[in-house]
């Protein structure tokens, strides 16, 4: 199909020694800055659910690895993602993890560049914008099925502003292809067909009226059925009813709109530290800014698909990186077409010349995520938790969420864990909660689960809730022994759940 006469997208320009360079400068930063790991305690029960269905040969329907709500139904929906980093992980430890996550990024990165030359932007010039976008979502950027995630949309993105161009069955078999695996390999596949869905109805809403204009000429039969291929494709898993429910599971939005900062607008000042501003902000001006110039004569998908990932962002901080895959190239449209021009006119290398320069400055400014590790591995409580096997103890432990996903690998087979980072359970994290508020509801969880131990973080590792609970415990001295203390857990044992010639042998007084 041509391309729409009345609102011309240009050809991909030449490439620009520059524009080499500074693609391959913005490329080669958004790998350094995955090289280090960020915090991720998630890692390891995904590396847990992983070696469990490759042990087993079968997918996981119910929860296997917390004693207190084993049996409940649980499906997980990354379970591709974590088959991939068990067996990687197998190979090479978190250096085969560290390859994938760079080569992720770095794909991701490479296919937003691809995108901006199919739409006419000059890499030189863009590139400032994408080093913005790389720095906003850079916090996301954790061993996880989103990783795949941001590669989808970014590819995503690039079809559908080429789909025009598409011919025979090219037109449906990757992005079906994608979404297949986008399905098995992370939660957020509706995006697929949701961003799909969106740009061609507005593209089809923009042929009806001569106020709105569309960017392309469509085949609006072919259209409809790769969008119901794609949606069709969502079904096409181990279980399709909770693979489509669970993300729309009132009771866990409820809970963790509450208790966590996933479902928070990146503007809550409970978020201001979430390794993002002023970056966020930067980008959803430049978005707004670059409407606001394209208004008179506005195409109707980008400025849709500016504002649902937008608003998606918005309802909950953790989609930032997808508004930002999507705004990158949908600003370099609005901006190609805008009729602002300055009074001034600059030569292509110098305006390139220019766009390295800012992009330099940028990276410069942000070296600190490339050279600086984030990782917490001295967090890990390998030698607590050697010691709780050794000396076969704590085998209904309470503890934190990150300390529960690392137990997942860690004990599992040994120990089950009292919560972790997979598991929402509604009630039970409400139970989690409360029982670090006040010493009430720390005694009625005691009871409820019949709790034998307690392996936390060390106090000056703890969170409020965490030190109350070793307030606490420390003040049932009779009742509950300290057992077990370095610089990354303490273990706390119930005094009657152990011989006592072994308690007077291990217990700390202090």
């Amino acid at each position: 199909m041509s391309r729409n006469k009345r609102d011309p997208i240009n050809q991909p320009p030449a490439l620009h020694w520059l524009d080499v360079l500074a693609a391959a400068i913005v490329v080669a930063f958004a790998m350094a800055i995955v090289l280090r790991p960020l915090p991720n305690y998630d890692i390891w029960w995904m590396l847990a659910v992983g070696r469990r269905i490759v042990e087993t040969g079968a997918y996981i329907y119910k929860d296997l690895f917390t004693f207190t709500v084993t049996g409940t139904p649980w499906s997980p929906q990354s379970y591709a993602s974590a088959i991939l980093f068990f067996v990687l992980f197998k190979m090479g430890g978190m250096a085969a993890l560290t390859v994938l996550r760079v080569v992720l990024v770095g794909a991701m990165t490479a296919l937003t560049f691809r995108t901006l030359r199919r739409v006419g932007a000059t890499w030189a010039v863009a590139a400032p914008l994408v080093v913005v976008m790389l720095v906003n979502s850079h916090s996301r950027f954790t061993d996880r099925g989103q990783l795949f995630e941001y590669v989808f949309v970014a590819w995503l993105v690039g079809f559908l502003l080429t789909s025009h161009e598409r011919r025979g069955t090219s037109f449906f078999i990757l992005p079906v292809a994608v979404q297949l695996l986008w399905v098995q390999l992370h939660s957020s596949f509706l995006l697929g067909p949701a961003l799909g869905g969106i740009f061609f109805a507005c593209e089809w809403i923009a042929t009806q009226t001569g106020a709105l204009r569309p960017l392309y000429r469509h085949d609006w039969k072919r259209v409809r059925t790769l969008v119901l291929l794609m949606l069709l494709a969502c079904v096409v898993n181990p279980n399709p009813k909770a693979f489509l429910i669970q993300p729309f599971d009132p009771a866990q939005r409820d809970l963790m709109s509450r208790f966590t900062l996933e479902w928070k607008s990146p503007f809550d000042p409970g978020i201001a530290s979430g390794n993002f501003h002023p970056y966020y902000e930067v980008l959803l001006a430049i978005a707004t800014l670059a409407v606001i110039m394209r208004f008179a004569k506005l195409p109707l998908a980008p400025a849709a698909l500016l504002a649902a990932t937008a608003y998606l962002s918005l309802q909950s901080h953790r989609f930032r990186v997808e508004f930002a895959l999507v705004a990158t190239p949908m600003i370099a449209i609005l901006l190609r077409g805008a009729s602002f021009r300055p009074h001034w006119r600059l030569s292509r290398t110098v305006w390139a010349a220019m766009g390295l320069v800012v992009s330099l400055v940028l990276i410069g400014i942000e070296h600190d995520r490339a050279l600086v590790s984030h990782d917490v591995p001295e967090l890990y409580p390998d030698a607590a938790l050697d010691f709780v096997i050794r000396e076969d103890i704590a085998r209904r432990p309470f503890h934190s969420i990150g300390f529960g996903s690392y137990m997942l690998w860690h004990l599992y087979g040994a120990r089950q864990t009292f919560i972790d980072g997979r598991n929402f359970n509604p009630p039970l994290f409400r139970d989690f909660l409360t029982a670090q508020l006040r010493e009430t509801n720390f005694q009625a969880t005691i009871e409820k689960y019949k709790l034998d131990s307690f392996i936390l973080p060390s106090i000056p590792r703890s969170g409020i809730g965490m030190q109350n609970v070793h307030r606490w415990l420390d003040a049932s001295r009779g009742r509950w022994a300290l057992v077990y203390a370095d610089d990354r857990a303490f273990v706390y044992v119930a005094s009657e759940s152990v011989d006592s010639l072994w308690l007077d042998a291990h217990a700390i007084r202090r």
